[in-house]
């Protein structure tokens, strides 16, 4: 939703976030062989623990790019870019995710949500 990722559509908008501070996390994974890499950019709501939106882009072995988004709803239910609701995060993640492991985690700074734009803080 916030990352700049060329052809990609989301029915997920900025404009249906609420308006405030959103610090971000970036998790690097990769495979047991290094040849694919997930990206996952998580971003909390103000002073909330858990996040509301999720970037994500899979870079597979043949070095082609997806990208996905996923928001909390008011429900608490997620939303993938796609449509897809799920009652977790888990629920609507790809399966891919499983057999990659954790390789690098940073906070990475945070944006600012209001009149339907993002700004980097």
């Amino acid at each position: 939703m916030f990352d700049a990722i060329p052809d990609f559509l989301s029915i997920n908008k900025i404009s249906d976030l609420r308006q405030g501070t959103y610090s971000k996390v970036c998790s690097e994974y990769q495979n047991a062989g290094g040849t694919a890499a997930i990206l996952i950019n998580e971003y909390r709501h103000e002073f909330e623990e858990n996040p509301c939106v999720v970037d994500l882009v899979i870079i597979d072995n043949m070095q082609f790019v997806r990208a996905a988004d996923f928001m909390q709803l008011p429900s608490g239910q997620w939303r993938t870019s796609t449509g897809q609701v799920g009652p977790t995060l888990a629920d609507v993640l790809p399966p891919e995710l499983d057999g990659f492991r954790l390789v690098e985690e940073n906070n990475a700074g945070e944006v600012y949500v209001g009149d339907g734009r993002f700004y980097i803080l």
